[in-house]
């Protein structure tokens, strides 16, 4: 599928930023809890699914929000945004997995939990993700180093998520 003159931008094509945020929301969604719920595959399963849409979808409306109406923001507001978004991704990710795996009807509160750490790992993944990945894509520079880097991390993330969300 070749892209459309309107789908690249001056950050590159939007289909690869499609490509790759599935990709790193798939493996982050599945692999960031893996430690914990490696005998729930089907949550697994569903967290890599959600992250996955959900980063189809970020990576659909990213471009040309960075090159449209958030390109004059300041610096340091584009990183309090980038983790709000980021949060949001990883929330959404855990929560929808949270959902299917564990039910509506769920008395112990685990897709909430799983909403809370995805949230926490989504902010940190994006977090340092975002900047060098549209630097490189501004440099028609290759991405693949950062999002493999990404990728790589996703193991590391549920552990991190969880060990901040015990500090509070």
């Amino acid at each position: 599928m070749s892209d459309t003159p309107r789908s690249v931008t001056p950050l590159g094509a939007r289909l690869a930023w499609m490509r790759d945020f599935a990709l790193i929301g798939a493996v982050s969604g599945s692999a960031a809890p893996a430690l914990f719920w490696l005998q729930a595959p089907g949550y697994l399963v569903a967290c890599g699914v959600a992250g996955a849409a959900l980063g189809l979808a970020l990576g659909l409306l990213l471009p040309p929000l960075l090159l449209g109406p958030v390109s004059r923001w300041p610096f340091a507001v584009l990183l309090v945004v980038g983790l709000a978004v980021g949060a949001a991704w990883g929330g959404g990710t855990g929560l929808a997995g949270g959902l299917f795996a564990f039910g509506a009807q769920d008395r112990m509160g685990l897709a909430w939990l799983s909403g809370a750490c995805g949230a926490v790992a989504g902010a940190m993944q994006l977090g340092w993700f975002w900047l060098p990945y549209t630097l490189r894509k501004a440099k028609s520079r290759s991405t693949w180093p950062i999002v493999l880097a990404a990728c790589l991390l996703s193991g590391g993330l549920g552990f991190a998520a969880l060990s901040v969300l015990s500090l509070g």
